[in-house]
């Protein structure tokens, strides 16, 4: 009698963890880039009250009698669907459609790598592409030194876009004045100068994991690699520009990616999650009556 009241108390914290998941995926049911998480439970070991017996003596053979001891959360599963892509017209405002991420970084080196979906990028004062939130540089490859494959090398030029005013964008070797830019399908960032011509800058790298569930999730949006996330090389993911055919997909500016969250299949996880825990505690009052009863067989 007391297995089952244990089993029950299995049962409610796993059905309470699985409420957790599904109350921060509706929380952020308007976050973009957000991807959703679920819960995947398993049974716990087993207590054999009784063995197999194998069929002798003229007579077929017996199963094994067995008491499960309850559930457990097995894995908690992020779920890397595409979301859809909202057009806000702003040109910094990058969204994928593929498999990729941007690559985030600082100025150390090696850089401290974070990885993201989330699109909502700003130019600081310099002209440097950063993420809006944390301040870290986007990062990519200067013109001309783009891989034409992907690579496992970490890409570490930051995108410095300086519009009105004469500069030298790295690896032109010669100052340009821009009055507006663009950033094209494979990630390519192009100047735009006076008379019209376009001039690539930089192309920003895109990232690429076996495994993007087994990412570690930093909040922000950002995510870092773990072992689990599909290393290559010397513990990195490979790196690639982006366009149509590749596994990183293409970039789409002014536009970013919307939360992956069905608001639909939460509510109904949420009442059968509700009607789990409800009935786990309808267990535990049961056991504690027929406890109960015991205890009064001797009044």
């Amino acid at each position: 009698m007391m297995r089952s009241m244990y089993s029950a108390v299995s049962g409610l914290r796993a059905n309470q963890t699985a409420m957790d998941v599904i109350g921060n995926n509706i929380a952020n049911v308007n976050t973009p880039a957000f991807k959703a998480s679920r819960s995947i439970f398993a049974d716990m070991f087993y207590q054999m009250l009784a063995g197999a017996a194998a069929p002798q003596g003229g007579v077929g053979g017996i199963n094994s009698q067995q008491v499960g001891l309850g559930v457990r959360l097995a894995s908690i599963d992020k779920l890397m669907t595409q979301g859809a892509l909202q057009s806000t017209g702003v040109p910094t405002d990058l969204a994928i459609q593929g498999q990729g991420f941007f690559v985030l970084g600082d100025t150390a080196s090696p850089p401290n790598l974070t990885y993201t979906r989330l699109g909502d990028f700003k130019l600081d004062a310099q002209g440097y592409l950063v993420d809006a939130e944390s301040g870290k540089y986007v990062l990519g490859w200067r013109h001309g030194a783009q891989p034409g494959a992907p690579t496992t090398t970490n890409p570490t030029d930051r995108i410095q876009i300086v519009l009105g005013q004469s500069y030298t964008p790295p690896g032109l070797g010669s100052a340009y004045t821009f009055v507006d830019y663009n950033i094209s399908a494979d990630g390519t960032v192009n100047g735009i100068q006076p008379d019209g011509t376009i001039t690539p800058i930089a192309h920003i790298a895109l990232a690429v994991f076996p495994n993007p569930t087994g990412l570690d999730e930093l909040g922000g949006g950002q995510y870092r690699a773990s072992a689990n996330s599909g290393v290559t090389g010397t513990n990195n993911p490979l790196y690639e520009v982006g366009g149509s055919g590749t596994a990183a997909g293409t970039v789409n500016s002014n536009a970013l990616e919307m939360s992956n969250v069905d608001l639909a299949q939460e509510f109904t996880n949420m009442i059968t999650t509700q009607r789990g825990f409800e009935a786990n505690a309808k267990v535990i009052t049961t056991a504690d009556q027929m406890l109960q009863v015991l205890t009064n067989l001797k009044q």
